[in-house]
């Protein structure tokens, strides 16, 4: 559909199509090659003459993007920008304008595998001391001593992740694993048993029991709850522990008393039986520690989250929520989970149990959309023993967490109710804004009420329904000119900074439109510019 340039068809000129006999104008492409013009359209509104449009290229991440339109020298580009996509707002430079296509959302996921039955962790592991290197899945509960099967889990499935709970802000869940420190106060949550080891049946693994004294040493018994007068059974050796002990105290050197010696001097795992479960996200740590996953902190969905995990308060995640990340901060690239199976494979090497340990403790997020339409990036191929032949074994699906207990569904992001509900971008910049650039971005807004598409002959569809079909495929809700207001313009967490559902009216209209900046360049009866 795009014009002919110059004169580079010359060479053709012998062939029967640019035969110099047809020299009548609109039938001769040699004639229009020579003269430099432009050959005619048919359809105006969707074929643009000689029409060039160049999208940000080369760096990964919406800020990138952002920074080629602006010219910024930490992004170059060999290539002047018209205007690149983005999953968050962009303000690198004064004059950029964000135009809302679609919606997405940033769920988090983890990875419902079992490593029990692939193999035990290799003694060198940090895993290995754990209930003898046999984890059980951890996120759905499985405390040490329980059976490695998952048959008869003690503690609680995690399945939500609030940044509103516990009053919320800096008392979090999703503030206390992304963003908090050990020095914090709640100090950060980087063991899976404070999320799941809640009770009222409190496992407390790695006990050192002796048959010559009731004191008895429980790995981060500071962290312990009060438990005095609370049973105590044995979960790993039956008979280690008298029938009817119960905790008589704490002495404050890392030791509860029980009220009878144990019958053997061993290392076990004891369940206290409490009166009530603890409140969420304060349960005793297991040994087993939170696996969270870094990602590319140029990308919008990393900000995403990080807006979501900072709770509304403070200023510690709101740059990156990779400062809690594994292996000292080591990130992936964005919306692409298969990645975790591979930090696995690199930091194991041979340890099969361990790295699927690794797995099974990750915590991760992505867009909802590339989930839903690349399947290999909502997954881990494991064990990923033929890396150089691509995926052969077993593929484990991430699974959804909800957020806040809101679902990820259509309804609740287009509404805003999903708190990582986000506006998908086209940006431009006005200063350096080309007439064909203006006029993509009206016909992608456009939902026939100013420009009417026509049909594709490619497809016989219709270009405007192509398109929301296209956008739909990726998983996405399509946004246009007629799009209404969300319920809730805002989501909970204020991620889209204003990048309400109707931002894609302001590519239609003259003047200002949604609070955004019009489109200066933009003229939707005449879409060649």
């Amino acid at each position: 559909s795009a014009g002919l340039y110059g004169c580079t068809l010359n060479s053709l000129a012998g062939d029967s199509l640019f035969n110099p006999a047809f020299t009548s104008t609109g039938t001769n492409l040699n004639y229009y090659c020579k003269s430099g013009a432009n050959i005619s359209t048919t359809d105006n509104a969707d074929n643009w003459s000689r029409t060039e449009v160049a999208q940000g290229v080369d760096l990964v991440g919406s800020g990138a993007g952002a920074g080629q339109l602006c010219g910024s020298a930490s992004s170059p580009t060999p290539l002047p920008v018209d205007f690149s996509r983005a999953s968050s707002p962009q303000s690198a430079c004064g004059t950029l304008v964000n135009i809302g296509y679609a919606k997405d959302a940033v769920p988090g996921v983890d990875f419902q595998i079992n490593p029990s039955t692939l193999a035990p962790a290799a003694t060198s592991s940090t895993y290995a001391p754990i209930n003898g290197g046999l984890l059980g899945p951890v996120n759905q509960g499985w405390e040490p001593g329980d059976p490695t099967n998952g048959s008869a889990n003690s503690g609680s499935t995690f399945a939500d992740v609030s940044n509103n709970d516990n009053g919320g802000g800096t008392s979090s869940t999703a503030y206390r694993i992304w963003c908090a420190k050990s020095t914090s106060s709640p100090a950060r949550i980087s063991d899976w048993g404070q999320l799941t080891n809640l009770g009222p049946n409190l496992s407390l693994p790695n006990v050192q029991l002796t048959n010559t004294s009731t004191a008895t040493t429980v790995p981060n018994a500071s962290s312990l709850p009060s438990v005095t007068g609370d049973s105590v059974v044995d979960l790993t050796t039956p008979g280690n522990i008298p029938v009817g002990t119960v905790v008589s105290g704490l002495d404050g050197s890392g030791n509860i008393i029980l009220s009878n010696p144990a019958n053997a001097t061993a290392t076990d795992n004891l369940r206290v039986v409490l009166g009530a479960p603890l409140p969420k996200n304060s349960g005793f740590p297991i040994g087993v520690a939170i696996n969270v996953v870094g990602v590319n902190s140029g990308s919008g969905t990393q900000k995403t989250w990080a807006s979501f995990a900072n709770s509304g308060t403070g200023t510690l995640c709101s740059g990156s929520a990779n400062g809690n990340a594994a292996g000292g901060g080591r990130v992936v690239l964005e919306n692409n989970a298969s990645q975790v199976g591979d930090n696995a494979l690199a930091d194991f090497p041979g340890d099969l149990g361990s790295q699927a340990d690794e797995i099974a403790t990750s915590l991760y997020y992505e867009s909802l959309g590339v989930y839903n339409s690349t399947p290999y990036s909502g997954a881990v191929c494991f064990p990923d023993v033929t890396v150089a032949t691509g995926c052969s074994t077993t593929v484990y699906s991430a699974s959804f967490l909800t957020l806040n207990t809101k679902s990820p569904s259509k309804v609740n992001i287009t509404n805003n109710i999903y708190p990582t509900a986000r506006t998908l971008f086209n940006v431009i910049n006005t200063n350096t804004l080309r007439a064909s650039a203006a006029g993509f971005v009206n016909w992608m807004c456009d939902s026939q009420s100013a420009i009417t598409k026509q049909r594709d002959n490619s497809t016989g569809v219709n270009f405007d329904n192509e398109l929301t079909s296209l956008i739909q495929s990726f998983g996405f809700a399509r946004l246009t000119d007629t799009s209404t207001a969300a319920a809730n313009n805002t989501p909970p967490d204020n991620v889209n900074n204003g990048g309400i559902n109707t931002s894609c009216a302001a590519a239609i209209v003259s003047g200002h439109g949604n609070g955004q900046p019009a489109v200066v360049a933009a003229d939707v009866n005449q879409p060649n510019g």
